[in-house]
């Protein structure tokens, strides 16, 4: 599948991306321990939730099943890996 990354910052050693593939879009941010992942879907935007967050990146992926999702998560993964 075809995932975009919209943007890539980071800060104080914590990256943030925000990311689509499809029709699905989602925030993730990674800091060391700590992988939090936010899909920007109607329950988001109607509650404003602050995501799910994981303690692997393994966990992360097995909590979505979807393949936008998971699309999202590998790309994500991959470039954070590339960086550090």
């Amino acid at each position: 599948m075809d995932t975009q990354i919209l943007s890539h910052e980071m800060v104080n050693g914590k990256h943030f991306l925000s990311l689509t593939c499809g029709k699905t879009a989602a925030f993730v941010s990674v800091a060391p321990g700590e992988v939090n992942v936010t899909c920007q879907n109607a329950s988001h935007r109607v509650f404003r939730s602050v995501g799910r967050t994981f303690a692997t990146w393994d966990a992360a992926h097995a909590a979505y099943t979807s393949r936008g999702m998971q699309a999202i998560l590998i790309a994500a993964q991959k470039l954070i890996e590339n960086k550090s």
